[in-house]
């Protein structure tokens, strides 16, 4: 499937709810957690990205593309479920799961972090934006940052099975 036949990787206003098939979910959720990896692994390792505008605002773009692509899909799964489209939305979250674990375990990502909030410039930032950085720091310790293996690999599996009862739940209700 071409990205741009895509419903879900639309630049819109909405997404075309009529056009969206249990087919679009997984391409779309690849495609951009393919582009989110690579823009983490480039941003880790430039040095000079370590201010809000060069680290945490394309960080906060790709969050939000992931849940323009996302986001309908679930909301279809809430109101037009299917068999198809809760197969497809299960193997997506699972997807969004180990990538957000794997965001949050990454020991690069939270080093840039931390010299943005130990970086003289932090003083300068607004409240909102302080907060993000804040936020972000807090989310990484939470996720096992500074977990060694075997811990590390168990957090994850426990985020992962937790994803997959959430969603059974959901399901059977």
């Amino acid at each position: 499937m071409n990205p741009t036949d895509n419903p879900l990787l639309a630049s819109g206003e909405l997404p075309d709810f009529s056009a969206i098939t249990p087919a679009h979910v997984n391409p779309a959720v690849d495609t951009v957690l393919a582009g989110f990896r690579a823009d983490v692994a480039r941003l880790v390792a430039d040095p000079a990205a370590r201010s809000f505008d060069s680290l945490l605002a394309p960080l906060e773009r790709w969050e939000e593309r992931l849940a323009r692509s996302f986001s309908p899909a679930s909301h279809l799964h809430g109101v037009k479920d299917s068999p198809e489209l809760r197969e497809a939305y299960s193997a997506a979250l699972e997807k969004l799961t180990e990538h957000g674990t794997e965001l949050g375990q990454d020991r690069g990502l939270y080093e840039a972090v931390k010299a943005v909030r130990e970086a003289p410039a932090f003083s300068a930032l607004d409240r909102a934006r302080q907060t993000v950085v804040e936020d972000s720091l807090r989310g990484f310790r939470l996720s096992g940052v500074a977990l060694e293996e075997p811990a590390r690999s168990r957090f994850k599996d426990i985020q992962n099975q937790l994803s997959k009862v959430e969603t059974q739940f959901e399901e059977a209700v």
